[in-house]
């Protein structure tokens, strides 16, 4: 009797403590299941990598319950078998990882680990966005085996000499602060994309003392969800070159993958071809910016396509350019290089 009641006040409480985001008692907690659903495999096109796709939940340092989803690569013998560069994926205000699930799906298809994990929905106030700082930071030391125990999926799997992260609209604010957190704490980042990154009032003055590494910010046309190309001005504290391109004619919807009715309604309209862009150019960059082997059709170099690309009108794109010297520059002005 007395065994039945702890065992339903057990069950009771995590899920509680699930529901209301909260981890569980350090005692039982590791006994939480880490898969959720079995894994599901996708059919690829030839020559690229199917996924085994898993959702899970872990315990943060900091005790929040938090969800994920990891997405593996899992090919045959013609395809290397890792270890592989792995990636985080960070969405934005009100949204989930599932914003992300088709930027995942094409990076693991090509050859990278990818983690897109579910922050607080409400980014408002210094205490709640540290809060996903911190919590995001802790995912990023376990993905790379420094803290807790991996799923068997990917135990051995993960390169931790090349990882990069990326974030949409305020998951843009949340990487940069994400990458001063784990560089403070030794966790390894070689390479951030903004997407259409909204960054935040604390973070003007922090960007400095970033240590370098490999930056790209791809943005769409500038509007009141991006605070009209806010990221720019953050760009000028910069201490290392950094790369920049801006997808003519997109919104910022388009850097979600797939977008959401509420962004379109608050934010604008969103096409399939210009996601189609962005997802394309996300993964050009990670893969040469990480030294990712070259599968699939697409075999040219990021930069080669970008200035196909903006031969067509169909971007504006400055390389390696470095804090003032992008933001002083004017059009025609031959003080900012071209993509070559």
């Amino acid at each position: 009797m007395v065994r039945t009641y702890l065992t339903y006040l057990l069950i009771g409480l995590v899920l509680f403590t699930t529901a209301f985001g909260i981890c569980a008692p350090t005692a039982f907690a590791a006994k939480l299941p880490i898969q959720l659903e079995a894994p599901r495999q996708t059919t690829p096109s030839p020559g690229l990598y199917k996924v085994k796709v898993e959702h899970g939940t872990r315990c943060t340092a900091a005790g929040t319950m938090q969800a994920y989803t990891l997405y593996i690569p899992d090919g045959d013998a013609s395809l290397p078998q890792g270890p592989f560069p792995t990636a985080m994926l960070i969405h934005g205000f009100l949204m989930t990882g599932e914003q992300h699930r088709n930027n995942a799906m094409n990076l693991a298809e090509h050859g990278f680990i990818v983690i897109t994990p579910n922050i607080s929905k409400w980014l408002w106030g210094d205490d709640k966005r540290m809060r996903n700082v911190a919590d995001l930071t802790d995912a990023l030391a376990w993905i790379t085996g420094r803290t807790g125990q991996l799923p068997d999926s990917i135990k051995g799997k993960v390169d931790d000499t090349r990882i990069g992260i990326a974030g949409n609209s305020s998951g843009g604010a949340v990487a940069l602060e994400l990458a001063l957190a784990a560089q403070g704490k030794n966790i390894p980042v070689h390479a951030l994309v903004s997407l259409d990154g909204v960054p935040w009032d604390r973070t003007a003055d922090r960007v400095k003392d970033i240590t370098p590494f490999k930056l790209l910010t791809l943005r769409a046309e500038p509007c009141l969800c991006n605070y009209h190309a806010r990221m720019l001005r953050f760009l000028d504290h910069l201490n290392f070159p950094f790369d920049d391109v801006k997808v003519n004619g997109a919104h910022h919807c388009d850097l979600e993958n797939p977008t959401t009715l509420g962004c379109y309604s608050v934010c604008g309209k969103s096409d399939n071809q210009h996601r189609m862009v962005f997802q394309n150019l996300l993964y050009l960059y990670l893969r040469d910016a990480l030294s990712a082997q070259r599968i699939g059709v697409e075999t040219k170099s990021f930069a080669a396509v970008v200035k196909e690309m903006e031969a067509k009108d169909e971007v504006v794109a400055r390389t390696d350019v470095h804090g003032s010297a992008f933001i002083s520059a004017k059009p025609g002005n031959n003080n900012v290089e071209s993509i070559k």
